[in-house]
C-alpha cells in the first residue's frame, strides 16, 4: 500500500522525488564509465535500468545485461575487472544474502574491487503491513 497516496499531489511529489534520486543513480554509475552493467530486474530501479537498456546509457561500447543470479553477476564482474575492464552490478537488497559466499571466497581476499548498486526493495512511499 502506498502511503499518502489519498492526500491531494501527494502521487506527483513522491513522482519527483523517485525521478530526482533515479538520476542522482544514474549520474553516479555514469561518472564511473562501466563497460559493462549487469542487472537484476527491479521495479524500484526501473529508471535507472531503462536508462543503460534502451536509454541514453545504452551506447556502443558498453554492454548491458541481465545477471542469471546475485552470485553468478559477482563472478561474472570479477572476470571483467581482472580482465582490465570496468563492469557494474545493479541489483536489489534482498538478493544481499545470496553475495555472501561467493563474495568471501573469490573478489574480498583476491581484492578484487567490484561496483554494486543496491536498491531497497519496494518502491518510494511504499510500505509492507
Amino acid at each position: 500500500m502506498t502511503e499518502g497516496a489519498g492526500r491531494p499531489g501527494e502521487a506527483e511529489r513522491l513522482a519527483a522525488i523517485h525521478a530526482a534520486r533515479s538520476q542522482a543513480v544514474i549520474d553516479g554509475i555514469e561518472s564511473i564509465a562501466p563497460d559493462f552493467v549487469a542487472h537484476l530486474a527491479s521495479s524500484t530501479l526501473g529508471v535507472v535500468l531503462d536508462h543503460f537498456i534502451s536509454g541514453p546509457g545504452a551506447r556502443v561500447g558498453r554492454t548491458v545485461f541481465a545477471m542469471p543470479r546475485e552470485e553468478e553477476g559477482v563472478a561474472i564482474t570479477s572476470g571483467l575487472e581482472l580482465a582490465g575492464r570496468r563492469p557494474v552490478m545493479v541489483f536489489q537488497d534482498n538478493g544481499v544474502g545470496n553475495l555472501l559466499t561467493v563474495l568471501l571466497t573469490f573478489p574480498q581476499p583476491y581484492h578484487v574491487p567490484l561496483y554494486g548498486v543496491v536498491a531497497r526493495r519496494g518502491g518510494l512511499g511504499s510500505t509492507t503491513r
